[in-house]
């Protein structure tokens, strides 16, 4: 992953989740919460990209907030 720019996010996430993220990283020497969330999302956008055959196109406008209703 790239160390060239870093941007900060902020959303909601399941307590449970959250929790053994914080434990993942209180034992394993060297890990941070960032990290270990920004593999975790690069792994899935990595499936995602697969599944679909390419990567997704850039968005033309801005990303709703929150979850959509289905």
């Amino acid at each position: 992953m790239s160390k060239t720019s870093k941007k900060t996010v902020s959303f909601h996430m399941d307590t449970s989740v959250v929790e053994r993220l914080r434990d993942a990283v209180f034992y394993t020497p060297g890990l941070c919460m960032g990290d270990a969330v920004e593999a975790g999302i690069d792994r899935i956008l990595n499936e995602l990209e697969e599944m679909r055959g390419e990567p997704f196109p850039r968005r033309r406008g801005a990303v709703k907030l929150g979850c959509p209703i289905l």
